[in-house]
């Protein structure tokens, strides 16, 4: 990439560097190497990540992998008449119309039923418009799609169409006020931002403070299967989602952006198993005491947190099921082979 903003204009955003590196050629590049080195053979198929459809311009049969929600991306590929209908601006600019029309669900767009007009993965630039470009690529350059998912996961109107951490971009405020023992993800450069002695006071724990652990990486999966977990507070994205449901364990979730928004809808109102801090039954956002209340009803023992787990418990074999010699997830994968 050029050394500096000069190079590509002033105000270029980091979305659109992607772009440009990934249009750069070195794809290209890349696909004769391996020929080179199979001994002159041609590469017949490329399996890669949704945002390189550049290479569908090399000549290739493309593969995309969407790694988020697939009914985000049910909702970026008929996105032309949500946005035609609420406007293309960010969530946070929609404005009086966001306030009267926000809650209203999409039962006019088959697939998406379950949602609301908030809840849509659209923004004026940046992260959401970035995913928006492409997912509106896919039906053009790719030769199918693979999505993380399996059968039986979403509502029937929708699988016909779809066929302990807050990741490494958003984080919430810190707080020890629910007095359960915990373990938080964060990448250690964003430390120093933690209260004066929280690390320490973390790790003591005593009958006042809850005891807890701040790691910079957690081998999360295996972590939510452990049965000492009790709750998972998360930023709700897809891969968070799938790895909370394989440990069967109860959701608190604070989207922030992208698909995030329609995946915690997902938890608390489709699959039940957890709560949102995005949804319309006046919760507060990511407050101290908004989180300590959410975290203390999950780890209950009665009411509707005993409820929730026994619901993502639920969700535990449906998924375990699928990845069975004859489960519908391992049966998808060997059509995909063919």
């Amino acid at each position: 990439m050029p050394s500096s903003d000069d190079d590509v204009g002033q105000g270029t955003s980091k979305w659109r560097r992607m772009e440009l590196f990934l249009e750069a050629g070195e794809l290209k590049r890349a696909l004769e190497a391996a020929a080179d080195a199979a001994g002159g053979a041609t590469v017949s198929c490329v399996v890669g990540d949704a945002f390189l459809s550049m290479t569908a311009k090399v000549g290739v049969p493309w593969v995309a992998v969407w790694t988020g929600s697939p009914s985000a991306l049910l909702a970026h590929l008929v996105g032309d008449a949500p946005r035609e209908d609420i406007g293309d601006a960010p969530r946070e600019d929609i404005g009086d119309d966001h306030r009267t029309r926000g809650d209203e669900l999409l039962t006019s767009f088959p697939g998406l039923g379950s949602y609301r007009v908030r809840d849509l993965p659209f923004g004026g630039g940046g992260f959401s418009g970035g995913m928006h470009r492409v997912a509106q690529r896919l039906p053009r350059a790719a030769t199918t799609v693979a999505i993380n998912a399996f059968p039986g996961l979403l509502p029937p109107d929708e699988e016909s169409y779809t066929g302990i951490s807050f990741g490494r971009l958003a984080a919430p405020p810190p707080d020890e006020a629910s007095g359960a023992p915990f373990l938080w993800s964060l990448r250690e450069k964003s430390w120093p931002l933690l209260p004066p002695v929280f690390l320490d006071r973390a790790k003591a724990g005593n009958h006042h403070d809850s005891a807890g652990l701040v790691v910079p990486w957690a081998p999360q999966a295996a972590v939510l299967r452990h049965p000492a977990v009790g709750a998972f507070v998360t930023h709700s994205g897809w891969g968070a989602i799938v790895e909370g449901m394989s440990g069967g364990v109860p959701m608190a979730c604070r989207p922030f952006f992208g698909d995030q928004h329609m995946n915690a809808r997902a938890v608390a109102r489709l699959w039940c198993f957890g709560t949102s801090f995005d949804d319309d039954d006046g919760k507060p956002l990511l407050t101290r005491v908004g989180v300590a209340e959410e975290v203390a009803s999950l780890l209950a023992r009665e009411g509707e947190g005993a409820r929730m787990r026994a619901r993502a418990q639920k969700l535990q074999p449906m998924m375990a099921k699928a990845f069975e010699p004859d489960g519908g997830l391992t049966n998808n994968f060997h059509k995909f082979v063919r």
